[in-house]
């Protein structure tokens, strides 16, 4: 994908590939994203460059090609799911299906995405969840080369959110590339593989989900309680009294959390939650890990502290007068603790539980 776009108060760019699993492209409104996604499915036209899917080339301005929409094949799940309001369930999942076409697929289908019992309902009488449902369906039954979501999730309530997300974890069984909008860090942590970050209608930055939420760039953008490290593990256990999760040789205790035993997961321990001391506290908190000081960022009132725990960055807020206080230098053997109840708010499963 390398296209650009000039509009009356912003240009729009990007150049970039995206492969296997989902690439979510993340930004403030108005950054670009849908305008990329709306290029990529040819209901914008770039002013110039190049668009390639699976060796079809759908877009080249010097070569003067610029297929229709509907020969693109690419499936397309809007914010709105903007189902046909005169049509069934069946016939709007199976609108654009040739006659004669074999229609076990759409059986199999809405079997996967539990939308059985509403083949003969129509949309006014659906859910938000039961029609982004829907309008997924009739995405994957276009067999489509990608699917392109734009913020699917926004309009539905945290109940809904959570049932699409894991239908949408589980497409990794198709193996369909998708290119995914968001504004939200939860989505991106429990859906992306990849992470572009979009500003003022460019791409600026693009790789795996971790390393780029865990980049200076992704950081200068959250709010003080989002700032902290992600890392990601797998549960090693998981019972009553909360779960174990181990991440790169260390372990994490986490309370109050109810995870499945080797589930993979994603989570983040906020700086603000990142106690750091010289000598190792007498406390019953259970997760302290040794760790080197890395660097020191101080911001008037505020100390922030990157430190290394055995291959593990992890990044700790303080203030200026505790820094001043101990005496924290550069290469200072440290003591982190970390909260348990903290991080237990900020962990996302990135594997479906629903057994698909």
């Amino acid at each position: 994908i390398h296209v650009s776009k000039k509009f009356r108060d912003v240009a729009v760019s990007a150049n970039f590939e995206a492969g296997g699993g989902c690439t979510a492209l993340f930004g403030a409104s108005g950054a670009g994203k849908s305008t990329i996604i709306n290029m990529i499915a040819g209901l914008t036209v770039p002013d110039s460059g190049r668009i390639e899917i699976d060796g079809a080339l759908l877009f080249d301005s010097q070569k003067k090609i610029n297929l229709p929409p509907e020969k693109r094949g690419i499936g397309y799940v809007f914010q709105d799911s903007r189902l046909f309001p005169h049509l069934t369930v069946l016939k709007n999942i199976t609108y654009g299906l040739k006659k004669g076409e074999d229609r076990r697929k759409a059986a199999e289908i809405s079997d996967f995405l539990g939308i059985t019992p509403l083949l003969h309902r129509y949309p006014k009488n659906l859910s938000g969840g039961e029609k982004q449902r829907v309008a997924l369906g009739r995405a994957l039954l276009s067999s489509p080369k990608i699917l392109l979501m734009d913020e699917p999730l926004a309009s539905l309530d945290a109940v809904r959110r959570d049932e699409l997300v894991e239908y949408i974890l589980s497409l990794k069984e198709f193996s369909i590339p998708i290119i995914y909008v968001t504004h939200t860090l939860e989505e991106i942590m429990r859906l992306a593989d990849y992470l572009a970050v979009m500003d003022g209608g460019k791409l600026v930055k693009i790789g795996e989900t971790l390393e780029v939420v865990n980049s200076g760039l992704f950081i200068e953008r959250l709010t003080p309680k989002e700032f902290g490290t992600v890392c990601a593990g797998k549960v090693l256990q998981s019972g009553s009294n909360g779960a174990t999760v181990e991440f790169l040789g260390h372990r994490l205790e986490l309370a109050g959390v109810f995870l499945k035993a080797d589930q993979s997961v994603r989570f983040r321990i906020p700086a603000l939650d990142a106690a750091l001391s010289l000598e190792k506290p007498a406390t019953s908190a259970r997760n302290i890990f040794v760790g080197k000081v890395l660097a020191i960022r101080l911001n008037q009132e505020i100390a922030d502290i990157l430190t290394d725990i055995g291959g593990v960055s992890v990044w700790a807020r303080i203030t200026r007068h505790s820094i001043e206080e101990m005496n924290i230098k550069l290469a200072d053997r440290v003591f982190i603790t970390v909260k348990s109840v903290a991080v237990a708010q900020h962990i996302w499963s990135t594997t479906s539980i629903k057994g698909f």
